[in-house]
């Protein structure tokens, strides 16, 4: 997973790796949920916060559709 996020935010791997934390394993579990994180942090520069589940799950409506059409 740490491979992976390297990959796909050269630069930038480390930085997120450092937001996410032990949250890591929750989206490695979901291949598409962690490169659905990769591209939003790509955009923002960071993690989406989070009430309860998985953050990406709270991303409004929008900006879960722009993601999906940029992958």
């Amino acid at each position: 997973m740490q491979d992976f996020v390297s990959r796909s935010l050269p630069g930038q791997g480390k930085q997120l790796l450092q937001q996410l934390g032990d949250r890591l394993r929750e989206f490695g579990q979901t291949p598409l949920l962690l490169e659905m994180l990769c591209n939003v942090f790509k955009e923002t520069g960071r993690v989406p916060s989070h009430q309860s589940g998985s953050s990406l799950h709270n991303l409004p409506p929008l900006r879960m559709l722009l993601i999906m059409v940029t992958w």
